[in-house]
């Protein structure tokens, strides 16, 4: 957990952000840890930066083997594969139930794929 924070405060810090790390034990097994991102949305540059930040934090936690257990939609495609099986099934089963998008728009299925690949998609690798 050390080199986890450590890790979380050098990203941080490069994007001259603060870290406040919270760390809630659920188990003896497992930890719940949050990185509030504190910025001004009406400053441009800090958004940007706000938003950078977050894909390094998701790029370091995935090289740890830590992925978040809440995407913001807006960040869906860090988490989304187009090309696994899950993913596509979830493509086809929103364009079925929701063709025109209007549901948790980029949520839930890889926002990669087209309507027409989700149609089209193979729920099975081959």
């Amino acid at each position: 957990m050390a080199a986890f924070v450590r890790a979380m405060e050098r990203v941080c810090q490069h994007q001259h952000m603060l870290c406040p790390v919270t760390l809630t034990t659920l188990s003896s097994r497992a930890v719940d840890c949050t990185v509030p991102l504190l910025f001004d949305r009406t400053d441009a540059q800090a958004s940007a930066r706000a938003h950078e930040c977050y894909r390094q934090l998701f790029a370091q936690g995935q090289t740890q083997g830590v992925l978040p257990y809440r995407v913001p939609a807006s960040f869906m495609q860090l988490l989304a594969a187009p090309t696994e099986p899950a993913w596509q099934l979830g493509a086809r089963i929103k364009q079925a139930l929701d063709p025109d998008n209007l549901l948790s728009p980029g949520r839930y299925c890889a926002s990669g794929l087209t309507p027409d690949q989700a149609k089209t998609a193979s729920v099975v690798s081959i």
